[in-house]
């Protein structure tokens, strides 16, 4: 990929930031993580400390919220 390539988009990005993202349904979350269609997320941590079932209420909310479709592999 070349700047040229991408120039447009950066540009965008330094003007406005990154997209605002979509309301996870907590208040608490949404001032630090608001997920957006397109964008890859990695949640990680201990194990057995709740990331699945997180992540699980999220996909609800979310499908809740903002009608999104997921598959899970």
């Amino acid at each position: 990929i070349k700047y040229a390539d991408i120039r447009n988009e950066v540009k965008s990005l330094r003007e406005n930031g990154l997209p605002q993202g979509k309301r996870t349904g907590w208040d608490a979350v949404d001032k630090h993580f608001r997920p957006e269609r397109g964008y890859f997320c990695v949640l990680s941590g201990v194990p057995g400390h709740g990331k699945s079932e997180f992540f699980d209420c999220l996909i609800v909310n979310t499908i809740w919220l903002h009608g999104w479709r997921w598959a899970r592999a």
